[in-house]
């Protein structure tokens, strides 16, 4: 019996304690074997009814509350006498919450129901309306099915919200009030990266049948996915998400996460299949394969690798990393999969793979492993030479922790015979050779595909750069002229008469080379030294600094000497000269002369300088570029990381110019050097006495230099 001086916290505590009352003697009803016992149940419900009902007179502020509770547990008492079975459900959707779970989520309601974010022009019956709802304990039950699934519809929730607004009589504008509470707790909980709160507020946006924008799903994922014990949690949102809204990357792989860790493999694979066959090819991506492969790494099951891994390369969404490589590799030397008396892989045939075991094996897996990565981090390091010494070479000194170094390799004096060469070694940067094996690393060109990507590209990227640098003048600019422009100089290469040029001379980055003005001394010193070793120069300059006066920066003008012009008309004169039109970025017209045809001056001949030339040119790929421009500017904005590397290690050639204290256009010291003696990308190269083993060099993101990890398995 609640007291009358009761306040109204204690009120509601008392009321709560009634409640449970109630559901004891459900349950209670739900055990007892006779029809008295059951009349006896039923004769103390109706009793402890009575007992609140008399109370209601006294309290009526309170009345409505009461009726909801004695009409939502009669319910239940009468479900329990009808069917056993019935109330065990509805009783698990009526426990209370986690005690501490609560607490959060009360405190945060609290807050939200005082922000101003939530609060738009809600009347105080409104908030004390919602405020009953949102801190009711018991969880009002769902006319659907609690565990979701592809059949569950909108429809089905609208029912639901429909059952929970009559149930709380709520007006339109309480339950938009109680989703914004709801909503908005999501983005509380992820700027605290607190999860208690978001556990129950998931329940209660299921028990409202609530179904808020697409993003706030995103949220909720994002908080729940930071606490493990709210696994299941995360799995609803996820499943209700797919309901509701397409599927997307991030709820598909939670679903596959969560078939794995119950085991059921299978499973996982088909929703993977059905992505393939239907329309969620674009969902196919590393992230959502990892959970299934990670599963076959960690039972060592080296057929569903390799299965798994052909699967991985057929998708074209999939991308590899260098840790996802080195879980692969790590596996199957732990296996022994690598030595050369080691049993074929069960599949690994009807998977694609030309060798079933041993170093070819190897082999064609790092192969594939260079076609996706153009160097392993330091990590992946430690851990392949750890798997491969355990495996191949027990007695070898492997990296024994995380952080240890990588052996550095001694030089070898004689030919090694060991089953595992494997370690850290510095390439000789002259000879491009490595001191632990001998053999000779390569420098590998662009191939014709790649060069013509590379022109294609760099024409598109000086139209965008073109309408970004012009976009803010008020002065009218020609449509497209960037675009035309570069074209026009593409079109003058490809069809002008005469010796084809062999090497791009970046006017601008020589003539100021060491002074904050340009000096056209220094581009002469480099010009003459060009065709002293035989090669036909072309010099590109931007029309700015061949007038006679421009500014440098601001406040800062400079007035060219008439050595400076005299030198300008002759390079002009001799057609060894393009000057870069106004408004137009310089860089794209040397960087697009270096991978031009030049089809008429070429005549089909092939430029490039053997390494046996005796002619004292620089043997490689015609025309070189001269230039210091670390191109920081258009890296990676411009080409594919693979292209942009074999660009810059084939065609840039490097310069250092000594001062004179003397007259500038006299005679001056030039040095000229390749960028790259030996390409910085994953390459395989033979090595032996009778060239019989094959040592892979892998660039290493940590290491600066010519530093490469090696590893090199006997046949």
């Amino acid at each position: 019996k609640i007291p009358d001086d009761s306040t109204k916290h204690s009120r509601m505590t008392y009321s709560r304690d009634v409640h449970v009352l109630l559901l004891v003697l459900s349950l209670c009803i739900e055990f007892l074997p006779s029809s008295e016992a059951f009349t006896t149940s039923s004769f103390t419900s109706q009793r402890s009814t009575k007992s609140i009902s008399s109370c209601h007179s006294k309290h009526n502020l309170y009345n409505q509350q009461l009726q909801q509770h004695q009409s939502h547990w009669s319910r239940i008492i009468s479900s329990s006498l009808g069917s056993t079975t019935s109330m065990a459900s509805s009783s698990e959707r009526l426990q209370p919450f986690d005690d501490e779970a609560w607490t959060a989520y009360t405190a945060a309601v609290d807050e939200m129901m005082t922000s101003t974010r939530v609060l738009k022009k809600d009347k105080m019956e409104d908030l004390e309306a919602a405020k009953t709802a949102l801190l009711s304990r018991n969880l009002f039950p769902l006319n659907t099915t609690s565990q979701l699934s592809v059949t569950t519809s909108r429809d089905d929730w609208k029912d639901q919200a429909a059952d929970y607004m009559e149930h709380y009589k709520l007006t339109q504008q309480q339950f938009s009030f109680i989703m914004r509470v709801l909503v908005y707790l999501g983005d509380y909980c992820a700027k605290r990266r607190i999860s208690a709160p978001i556990q129950v507020a998931w329940e209660k946006l299921k028990e409202g049948g609530i179904v808020p924008a697409e993003n706030s799903f995103s949220t909720y994922m994002y908080i729940l996915g930071t606490d493990i014990a709210c696994r299941d949690s995360l799995i609803e949102v996820a499943k209700m998400h797919d309901v509701f809204f397409e599927p997307n990357e991030k709820t598909i792989t939670l679903q596959i996460k969560t078939l794995i860790s119950k085991n059921e493999v299978a499973q996982a694979e088909e929703i993977l299949s059905s992505l393939k066959s239907g329309n969620g090819g674009e969902f196919q991506r590393l992230r959502t394969f990892l959970p299934i492969l990670d599963h076959y790494c960690s039972n060592g099951d080296c057929k569903s690798i390799l299965r798994m891994f052909r699967e991985m390369k057929e998708a074209s969404r999939v991308h590899f990393d260098s840790e996802t490589y080195t879980k692969i590799l790590c596996t199957l030397a732990e296996e022994g999969c690598f030595s050369a008396n080691a049993s074929p892989v069960e599949g690994a045939a009807k998977a694609g793979f030309n060798a079933t075991s041993g170093p070819m094996l190897f082999d064609q897996l790092v192969t594939e492993l260079s076609e996706d990565l153009l160097e392993l981090s330091e990590d992946s390091c430690r851990k392949l030479s750890t798997s491969l010494s355990k495996s191949l070479s027990p007695e070898k000194n492997a990296v024994d922790d995380d952080d240890g170094e990588v052996p550095l390799l001694p030089n070898a004096t004689q030919p090694n015979s060991s089953p595992l060469v494997i370690g850290r070694t510095k390439i000789d940067v002259e000879t491009a050779l490595c001191p632990a094996t001998g053999a000779k690393l390569r420098l590998i060109n662009l191939d014709e595909e790649q060069r013509q990507h590379v022109h294609d590209t760099l024409i598109q990227m000086a139209e965008i750069q073109f309408v970004e640098f012009t976009k803010n003048r008020k002065q009218p600019v020609e449509e497209n002229l960037g675009l035309k422009e570069l074209t026009r100089f593409s079109e003058w290469l490809d069809t002008r008469e005469g010796e084809p040029f062999t090497a791009i001379v970046d006017g601008p980055n020589i003539g100021f080379f060491g002074y904050g003005a340009c000096h056209y001394s220094q581009v002469k010193a480099i010009v003459e030294e060009l065709e002293r070793m035989g090669e036909k120069p072309l010099v590109t300059v931007p029309n700015k600094y061949i007038a006679s006066k421009f500014f440098l920066r601001k406040g800062k003008e400079q007035h060219l000497t008439p050595k400076d012009l005299e030198y300008i008309e002759k390079l002009k004169e001799e057609q060894k000269m393009y000057v870069v039109p106004r408004l137009c970025l310089d860089d794209y017209y040397w960087m697009l002369a270096s991978v031009s045809n030049q089809t008429s001056s070429r005549e089909g001949r092939d430029l490039r300088v053997p390494a046996s030339s005796e002619e004292g040119k620089f043997p490689g790929v015609r025309p070189i570029l001269v230039t210091n421009d670390q191109m920081r500017d258009h890296k990676l904005e411009l080409l594919e990381p693979r292209e942009f590397r074999r660009w810059c290690s084939c065609h840039i050639v490097n310069y250092d110019l000594l001062k004179t204290d003397g007259d500038e256009w006299e005679e001056r010291d030039v040095r000229l050097f390749p960028a790259d003696f030996f390409s910085r990308e994953i390459q395989c190269n033979p090595w032996g006495e009778n060239a019989d083993r094959q040592a892979w060099h892998f660039p290493v993101t940590e290491w600066d230099g010519p530093d490469r990890f090696l590893i090199s398995i006997a046949r």
